[in-house]
């Protein structure tokens, strides 16, 4: 793996940024969904440059190098775009190419929404449209589903819980959830599990590092866990306050996947680059 990135520190929308940069070219922003950090897109990160795009991949606010702040409304939907425009302003780059994962997919739909302006186009990954009643908040559908059988959202919704447990077995449990969103695991198999189980407990055990699909996985697990501070409580509460606040405004999250496919190869990004 050719290192072909630069890190920076930066003060942006009131926090200490972390972020990689590489290339020239059309500006490609990718943004990592938890429990992740820029890393996630080390993969791409070169291929991205030989195809001749400026790529900048951050530590999403509150994990990695990034600051997290203790409040949970310090991660509500404003505050999340405005980091991400604020990113922009820094490097003096006027729109980009924004691509999601996860977490980081919500973001950029969001800030889609809110600054058509800064976005040249979009590239959500993993998430599709979930069914909702439009007349019920989701947070109210998602502990419903969590009287039922474990629900990840649910255990994260009253703390401290998750704050205490993860922090008290974090190698465990990004080991754990790093194999449980591989291909090799079927995820909701956690969902067999009744309610009130603990994350982890929730999570099939991993077999030993490294794994077939990932030979580096064994020094990226360590990397991570000196890089990464676990801010279970601030994120899962940011979570919920984004996605309820999104019904209460009105506003319809826009799922762009198939729209997406199409907008990457119109500007020029090979999408086999994202699988990669």
């Amino acid at each position: 793996m050719a290192n072909t990135w630069t890190h920076h520190h930066a003060r942006i929308n009131g926090i200490q940024m972390h972020y990689v940069e590489a290339g020239e070219g059309l500006p490609v922003v990718l943004c990592h969904g938890f429990p992740h950090l820029w890393f996630s897109w080390h993969r791409q990160i070169p291929l991205l440059v030989e195809a001749g795009c400026r790529v900048i991949a951050p530590d999403m606010r509150g994990m990695g190098q990034t600051e997290a702040p203790p409040e949970p409304e310090a991660y509500d939907v404003d505050t999340i775009c405005a980091d991400l425009t604020g990113l922009l302003d820094h490097c003096g780059i006027d729109s980009a190419v924004f691509v999601g994962l996860d977490f980081g997919a919500f973001a950029i739909y969001d800030l889609a929404l809110r600054f058509p302006g800064r976005v040249k186009a979009i590239i959500g990954l993993e998430n599709p449209a979930a069914p909702h009643n439009p007349d019920v908040p989701p947070l109210t559908e998602y502990r419903a589903m969590g009287e039922q059988h474990f629900l990840h959202i649910e255990y994260f919704r009253v703390p401290p819980r998750a704050d205490q447990e993860l922090h008290a077995q974090t190698r465990t449990f990004l080991h754990k959830v790093f194999w449980t969103l591989s291909a090799e695991v079927n995820y909701f198999d956690m969902f067999k599990h009744p309610p009130g189980t603990g994350y982890i407990e929730a999570m099939e055990d991993a077999p030993a590092l490294p794994w077939p699909w990932l030979v580096l996985l064994a020094s990226v697990v360590g990397w991570q866990l000196g890089g990464w501070r676990l801010a279970a409580l601030c994120l899962g509460l940011s979570l919920f306050i984004a996605v309820n606040g999104l019904w209460e405004l009105a506003m319809v999250t826009i799922y762009l996947c198939g729209i997406s496919v199409a907008i990457a190869a119109m500007i020029g990004i090979p999408l086999g680059i994202l699988a990669t």
